[in-house]
């Protein structure tokens, strides 16, 4: 449920995201720490913060609906 949530988020907001050679701030810390750890890594962390994201937002979900 996590996963679905995220993609709620991204086709909601990953559009004002910018582009790493643009980013600024906490987006290009974002971009350079997700280089320097590697692909499996960020799609761990990604798997750990939708599974995380899901726990959170699912009741909250339900409870509107």
């Amino acid at each position: 449920m996590g996963y679905t949530w995220l993609l709620a988020l991204w086709l909601a907001v990953g559009h004002r995201i910018p582009d790493p050679d643009r980013a600024s701030g906490v987006v290009a810390d974002v971009y350079r720490l997700a280089h320097a750890a590697g692909f499996v890594a960020v799609g761990i962390a990604v798997s750990v913060g939708a599974y995380i994201f899901g726990v959170i937002a699912t009741p909250i979900g339900l409870s509107i609906t």
